[in-house]
């Protein structure tokens, strides 16, 4: 039995989480579902990410968990919203080719223990957490909260993907002060490229508009760096899951 761990956001969080009482038990149980779902064991353990798939995931987890908050107040969640999400989260951030129907069972459990928490009902709760878990989980009190969850995770990996995030970060800044003192230089070329600038902004403003009709008609992917030659990674194996289908509705 897997003794249970402590495992830390790996960024800060550009959303507030509900003042719910239960939404921290919530937030341990959807991470526990993705990090077992297998789909995702095989998308980290063969690293189908072109970053690191521990950050990878966990911004999965983050996303999702976003689209959670937000629906917290305005409404319910139908399961083919969640299952259309991971579809195309999962393509954005581990090159992989999967459909709704391959995500429906754990989108139907994920929704269920959702409507439960909002209502003040830990059965579903406790069912994925456990006891112990979920007591942990209870007991959590701050938006970045350490979660308690009986699995397996290298901690360490996730902190070197914070690392690397501050160090690129920082590395940024100095490419940025580099390019400023060589401005002078360059200045005369500018005025050559105004028409370009003027495309691409407008490209930009059309794809923003875009972005903001999907947030109105429902849930939204966070947008990676696609690249259209990069290689896709199929999950085939269909005979056999891990996914608890027990809590589902007949």
């Amino acid at each position: 039995m897997d003794r249970p761990v402590r495992v830390r956001v790996a960024q800060e969080r550009d959303w507030t989480a509900p003042a719910s009482p239960l939404w921290f038990c919530f937030e341990a149980a959807v991470y526990k579902l993705l990090v077992e779902w297998d789909v995702m064991k095989m998308a980290v353990d063969g690293g189908w990410s072109d970053g690191d798939p521990y950050f990878e995931r966990t911004k999965v987890v983050d996303d999702a968990l976003a689209n959670f908050a937000l629906r917290a107040q305005a409404g319910g969640v139908d399961p083919q919203e969640l299952a259309d999400f991971l579809v195309d989260t999962m393509e954005d951030r581990f090159n992989a080719e999967i459909d709704a129907p391959m995500c429906a069972p754990l989108s139907q459990v994920v929704v269920r223990i959702f409507e439960e928490s909002r209502t003040g009902t830990t059965t579903g709760l406790r069912h994925v957490l456990g006891d112990a878990g979920f007591e942990a989980a209870a007991n959590e009190k701050q938006p970045l909260a350490l979660i308690s969850v009986p699995i397996t995770m290298d901690q360490q990996v996730v902190a070197s993907s914070a690392d690397a995030g501050a160090d690129s970060s920082q590395t940024n800044d100095q490419s940025a002060a580099a390019s400023a003192s060589s401005s002078d230089a360059s200045a005369p070329a500018a005025g050559a490229s105004e028409d370009k600038m003027q495309a691409e902004a407008d490209n930009e403003a059309g794809t923003g508009a875009q972005q903001q009709q999907e947030e109105d008609d429902g849930w939204t992917t966070i947008p990676t760096k696609r690249r259209s030659n990069r290689v896709r990674n199929t999950y085939t194996v269909q005979a056999t899951s891990n996914e608890d289908t027990s809590m589902q509705e007949d």
